[in-house]
């Protein structure tokens, strides 16, 4: 996948397909170009898996994209799974990370995902925001030190999202909405 996102076009319009099965990796995938990055299958049988060991994405660059696959069992040296500065997360599922599901800032838009059974001992088990947007998608599942589904501040916005079973070990076991706008 590192390889194969080494080689797309740095101008844009490049696709990586992800063929389906569980992928195990042993480094972040860090994602500095226009790339789109699409599972093959869909999440249901196309998946990234950290091993519990690392972070599994690292996304930086306007006009990336990830799209249809399960990011699983992510988290390694206190980063959650996903990290979103810029860019789209699109159909996927984030589930299992052991250091927070998403970390969504900037310019970053996760919609149509399921964010499941991530925790961390800080804020946000399931995403953690500073700017970005989180929409018509569902936390479940999530526990975090406060906000166990969402942490909301610095202008991030959460629009049509579905935020249940989620829990707090201190407060606000759904959202923590420290700043920004729900709508």
């Amino acid at each position: 996948l590192v390889e194969a996102i080494a080689a797309a076009s740095d101008q844009g319009g490049s696709t990586v397909l992800v063929r389906p099965g569980t992928h195990v990796l042993t480094e972040t995938v860090t994602v500095q170009k226009p790339v789109r990055i699409r599972g093959e299958k869909g999440p249901s049988v196309t998946a990234l898996d950290g091993d519990g060991k690392i972070s599994l994405l690292n996304v930086l660059a306007d006009g990336a994209e990830v799209s249809d696959i399960a990011i699983a069992n992510g988290g390694g040296a206190g980063e959650p799974a996903v990290r979103l500065e810029k860019g789209v997360l699109t159909n996927c599922v984030v589930r299992n990370g052991s250091r927070g599901g998403i970390s969504l800032m900037y310019d970053g838009l996760v919609t149509g995902c399921v964010v499941s059974n991530n925790a961390t001992s800080g804020f946000g088990g399931g995403v953690s925001t500073c700017g970005g947007t989180l929409e018509n998608s569902l936390v479940c599942g999530n526990a975090a030190n406060r906000g166990g589904g969402v942490y909301i501040y610095h202008g991030a916005v959460m629009r049509n999202c579905t935020i249940v079973h989620n829990r707090a070990t201190v407060s606000e076991g759904g959202v923590c909405f420290a700043s920004g706008w729900w709508d």
